[in-house]
């Protein structure tokens, strides 16, 4: 097992082992370049080192879970859903925390307020230690930013809004088409760290959601499509817009299930990658 930190992991600037198994530079749009036959063991490998483990993600959803005791204290009125990254499954190691602060319907027009209250509240506790806490009013999805103070300790970030409820509606479909089968998974991620190391995923370029709507669709309009089209999700989205949260395994899951298709079709996660490079540059 690779561990992080060690000589053979180094994110984002390049990777490279001992055996040259995976190059990743700048000067190549090709993912893969390598004086060694690759197979999917390999793919695994790199896969484990660059996405959040388990005791990763359990650590993520104890804080949010510690954030909405804390906010109960305070007769705080409000449900913390965690979304984004930390619940499809395609986290990395500096991943911020997304949440969503959802709040009672009579208080939506005062969705604004709850943020300053919310940045109020968090400023009180320790955290107001460790991070620096904004919010960020004007932006098109306003937001309370919970940044690090330090520069040398990597600490968890948080981003907290009270109106994008439809973010945690996507990230549950995206974590139940990314998990579905774990070559879909791995080529979610490939290209996720792809886009990331080719600095194309930043605030005013594109988010990381974006690469994988660009998977979505060529696992959709490729040689065989794998996924069929969304719209059939469509119910379910309006409801997340109106603030009226499914619940996943009842209501949504079964819709998911039903958009996979030819997935006894589905190749190695290695010709997936060549496939969806190649559809994308010559489309």
């Amino acid at each position: 097992m690779v561990k992080r930190g060690s000589s053979k992991y180094c994110a984002y600037k390049g990777l490279t082992n001992q055996n040259n198994v995976f190059i990743f530079t700048r000067e190549y749009t090709s993912v893969l370049a390598s004086t060694t036959k690759l197979d999917d063991k390999h793919v695994t490998q790199f896969c484990d080192i660059i996405l959040l483990s388990k005791k990763d993600l359990s650590n993520r959803k104890e804080i949010s879970k510690w954030l909405q005791r804390f906010f109960v204290q305070k007769n705080f009125p409000c449900v913390l859903r965690y979304f984004g990254s930390t619940v499809n499954g395609l986290g990395f190691y500096d991943s911020d925390i997304d949440l969503y602060l959802e709040v009672p319907k009579d208080q939506k027009r005062r969705r604004n307020g709850l943020l300053y209250r919310t940045r109020a509240i968090l400023s009180e506790s320790l955290l107001s230690k460790f991070y620096d806490m904004m919010v960020i009013g004007a932006a098109k999805c306003p937001i309370v930013k919970v940044t690090n103070k330090s520069t040398k300790v990597k600490l968890l970030e948080f981003d907290i809004n009270a109106t994008h409820s439809i973010g945690v509606f996507n990230s549950m479909v995206l974590s139940y088409l990314v998990n579905a089968d774990c070559r879909l998974r791995q080529l979610f991620a490939i290209v996720k760290f792809w886009a990331k190391l080719n600095d194309l995923i930043d605030v005013g370029i594109f988010r990381s959601y974006t690469f994988a709507l660009l998977v979505i669709f060529f696992l959709q309009d490729g040689e065989v499509s794998y996924i069929k089209p969304l719209d059939s999700l469509y119910e379910y989205s309006q409801d997340f817009h109106e603030n009226v949260l499914p619940d996943f395994e009842n209501e949504l899951k079964p819709k998911c299930l039903d958009l996979l298709a030819n997935m006894d079709q589905i190749p190695s996660t290695l010709t997936l990658i060549h496939q969806f490079f190649a559809y994308v540059f010559c489309f």
